[in-house]
């Protein structure tokens, strides 16, 4: 923001709204804009968690099931453009099918989110 002198109320209060528009979208308005758009896209995380993780032929074709049957919607969307409720409205999505895919898949993406964001402190 700025000293309170050098801008109004007014002006103080539309960037405060700016800025809670960006954290309730899931995004860090600290972060510079460039590091964003390194993030990966879902699908990319997933084929890059893939090749680099050691896992059973069960746990891949699981993990194939959850991305190209349950989150095909979402394969474009960058790890950091989830937010909370987009993550509950998948969850109850795929709940009506199956609770069991549900859990799985949720747990999957957050996998996805950690190795993600630990390949950054690596």
């Amino acid at each position: 923001m700025a000293k309170h002198t050098e801008i109004t109320a007014a002006e103080a209060r539309t960037k405060a709204e700016v800025l809670l528009a960006q954290i309730a979208s899931g995004e860090d308005p600290r972060k510079p804009k460039s590091t964003r758009r390194d993030i990966p896209m879902l699908l990319q995380a997933y084929n890059e968690y893939i090749e680099e993780k050691n896992l059973k032929k069960s746990s891949i074709n699981s993990y194939r099931k959850q991305m190209y049957g349950y989150l095909v919607t979402y394969h474009k969307w960058r790890l950091d453009q989830f937010t909370r409720q987009d993550i509950v409205d998948i969850f109850k999505e795929i709940s009506k099918g199956s609770k069991a895919q549900a859990n799985s898949t949720m747990r999957m993406q957050r996998w996805l989110r950690c190795f993600e964001q630990l390949k950054v402190f690596l």
